[in-house]
């Protein structure tokens, strides 16, 4: 899982010690270019064919009913919840 901003595109003014992808190619790299890379990459690392899909109704609805059962500031406050998550 990548987070927003773990693939940096460009040298970042903030951290320009850091490195990015147009550094390591020489040349100006889009996002586009950079998701088919590494779509590509994933695909041959998993030896698998990779098919863009959307959500099914149940996949939908399960992510729907996570989002509002871990957007609780209650249960996030709770210790258990930290647990819950390393599981």
């Amino acid at each position: 899982m990548l987070h927003h901003g773990s693939i940096p595109l460009a040298v970042p003014s903030l951290t320009p010690q850091s490195g990015a992808v147009s550094l390591a190619a020489g040349r100006e790299v889009g996002w586009d270019e950079l998701a088919d890379a590494v779509t590509a990459a994933l695909a041959r690392a998993l030896g698998a064919e990779l098919v863009p899909d959307a959500l099914s109704a149940g996949e939908r609805a399960l992510a729907e009913a996570l989002a509002v059962h871990y957007a609780d500031p209650d249960r996030r406050r709770d210790p258990a919840f930290a647990a819950e998550r390393r599981t």
